[in-house]
């Protein structure tokens, strides 16, 4: 269901788990995000710091986060009771509090608190008025919080349909007249988000493609056959500056002001 903010996908989490988590999409973007994140997680994992996941789906990162730090207690927002009812299968129910709810509408019991660590992770491009949905995620930060960011990129989306030869598609601004129902509404072009995270006041720590070549491949049939070749050099050339805007996804480590930790690259 869709409401003038956001996109629930209520009912289609059996098709998105196929689709996209289960397949070697899905695999890259994990080990991506998951290089990424134990740098947090080994900087934090002695303490007992608060995690919110704004817009959780199946909990599969924050059980990764949960494992990483002993200590770590969390909060799960989503908009669709069915992801939600997954991370609750999923997850510790002693370490987890859960909500349906979207980020602009959070319960007074999560705005009341400030998190260590947000995660958010392919939910902004569903959201209308992404500006905003980034000033109250840095609301939400812990002096020094650290917000890991998602989002589906724009420009990576226009150059396959270029190199496809998909030129209606790029002449219609990139609005399909027959929208297939998994991909965004809301694609960001990473020029977008350099000017929104700028204005928030948010320090960029570190930013990885995923997928900087794995969906430009010719031959499709080998994604399964070469996976282990494909996500060794995808981790390789995630943080190649000269291709991770190529990426199908960026990922963002973003730290609030007046941090008193010190998040090194993960190597």
């Amino acid at each position: 269901m869709q409401d003038k903010n956001f996109v629930s996908f209520e009912s289609l989490n059996d098709t998105f788990h196929r689709n996209i988590c289960d397949s070697t999409k899905g695999r890259i973007r994990r080990a991506v995000v998951e290089k990424d994140l134990c740098t947090v997680a080994g900087a934090l994992k002695n303490s007992r710091p608060a995690l919110l996941d704004a817009g959780c789906g199946d909990g599969y990162m924050c059980g990764f986060m949960l494992e990483q730090i002993p200590e770590c207690e969390a909060v799960l927002c989503d908009v669709s009771a069915d992801a939600l009812d997954r991370a609750r299968a999923r997850l510790d129910s002693s370490r987890c509090s859960f909500y349906e709810a979207d980020i602009f509408n959070l319960p007074s019991a999560v705005t009341e608190k400030r998190f260590d660590i947000i995660l958010c992770h392919a939910v902004i491009e569903w959201v209308r008025d992404q500006r905003k949905c980034i000033n109250v995620l840095k609301g939400q930060l812990a002096p020094g919080g650290v917000l890991s960011l998602l989002y589906y990129n724009r420009d990576a989306l226009l150059f396959q349909s270029l190199v496809v030869g998909n030129f209606p598609y790029v002449y219609s601004g990139l609005k399909s007249r027959h929208r297939q129902k998994m991909t965004p509404l809301y694609p960001v072009s990473p020029y977008d988000m350099d000017e929104w995270i700028t204005d928030s006041g948010l320090e960029i720590i570190s930013e990885s493609g995923v997928r900087v070549f794995h969906d430009y491949m010719r031959h499709k049939n080998e994604y399964e056959e070469k996976f282990d070749d494909i996500r060794h050099f995808e981790l390789e050339y995630s943080r190649d500056e000269r291709f991770r805007r190529l990426g199908r996804y960026i990922h963002l480590i973003l730290r609030s002001p007046d941090d008193e930790q010190q998040f090194g690259n993960c190597t």
